[in-house]
């Protein structure tokens, strides 16, 4: 006899492959992939790490020297800039090749080189990409999902391989001045600081890491690379939520970059925040002054104002400053 979980499974196949050869025909698995995302997190699911395949994780035999306590941590970052710039480290690339070639079952890249020509190549036709004026949270979500925004994966791990978030991340910690328990990064796309915290291990406890953000592309890379990390939990936003941050436990540190101008409900969102965050907790936050085009919202638009005056009302600013005429840049506040 089958099982309802068994039959679940086998449906979730079939879409799979129905979807899938749908997708690929007018694609040839290199400069003109054409990943349908639904279909990808109905493959492998996030956040269970059990359905990806027995792949092992990239690790650096160089990593050692990015987790030495003994040494500064301002100088294991200028080594980690040297061996990854000079292309002695190239992990990162050889996570993203891992991905490409078994997850997305795109053709072998022989190379870095065959990255960067497909970064460039994809940056190319995601020009003319954007939301709808006043999407629904689901039209939100497949305008994220649009074959186009393979662009921003290439990106992201792109960004991975020129920088860390090494010195935001012991400022912040250095702020909240106790170990934290729990550390939520909103809107993570594929989680450069929690990254950071695990490549240069610099929490000697081991805190529960949340990375969160809606069905994209990037983020299902991110629940694929930290898929034998246990302390790591993949949280989807719901679009039936709202997006909103739904998990009971409290947070100690929130990292909220680059996100606020994308929402849907940047206030709501905010006013969540402060009521996830634990006492004398931390939220580390910008917020560009966009015009509402491409990928932000009328929302973050027209909500700018107020997300930044409940921010100087139950926050105490740190670091940085807000400004209401331009940019706000990395800002780091303590709850009252």
């Amino acid at each position: 006899m089958i099982s309802g979980n068994q039959t679940f499974a086998v449906v979730r196949q079939i879409r799979y492959h129905v979807r899938m050869s749908s997708t690929l025909r007018d694609s040839n698995l290199f400069d003109r992939m054409a990943v349908d995302v639904e279909a990808l997190y109905l493959r492998y699911p996030v956040p269970d790490p059990g359905t990806f395949p027995g792949i092992a994780p990239g690790k650096s035999t160089l990593s050692f020297w990015y987790r030495l306590r003994l040494v500064p941590p301002g100088l294991r970052e200028r080594v980690w800039r040297l061996l990854v710039r000079t292309r002695i480290d190239e992990t990162w690339f050889e996570d993203f090749q891992v991905y490409w070639t078994a997850i997305l079952g795109g053709r072998p890249l022989w190379g870095v080189e065959d990255f960067h020509f497909l970064r460039n190549t994809y940056r190319v036709r995601f020009q003319e990409s954007g939301l709808p004026e006043n999407p629904t949270p689901e039209q939100h979500v497949a305008a994220w999902q649009s074959p186009e925004l393979l662009y921003f994966l290439f990106q992201q791990v792109y960004r991975r391989s020129r920088e860390t978030k090494l010195s935001l991340v012991r400022d912040a910690l250095a702020r909240l001045g106790r170990e934290p328990r729990t550390i939520l990064e909103f809107g993570s796309g594929v989680a450069p600081i929690t990254r950071t915290c695990l490549e240069f291990d610099i929490l000697p406890s081991r805190p529960e890491f949340f990375i969160a953000d809606i069905a994209t592309l990037a983020f299902h890379y991110a629940a694929f690379s930290f898929r034998h990390v246990s302390n790591v939990r993949p949280v989807l936003l719901d679009p039936a939520a709202d997006f909103g941050w739904r998990q009971p436990a409290q947070a100690d540190v929130i990292f909220c970059l680059e996100v606020f101008e994308h929402l849907d409900r940047p206030l709501e969102t905010v006013e969540q925040f402060h009521r996830v965050l634990a006492e004398g907790g931390i939220l580390v936050f910008d917020y560009v002054r966009s015009e509402a085009e491409g990928f932000d919202t009328r929302q973050g638009l027209d909500q700018r104002s107020r997300v930044l005056e409940f921010i100087a009302r139950q926050f105490h600013l740190l670091q940085g400053k807000i400004h209401l005429d331009r940019d706000t840049v990395t800002c780091i506040a303590r709850k009252r």
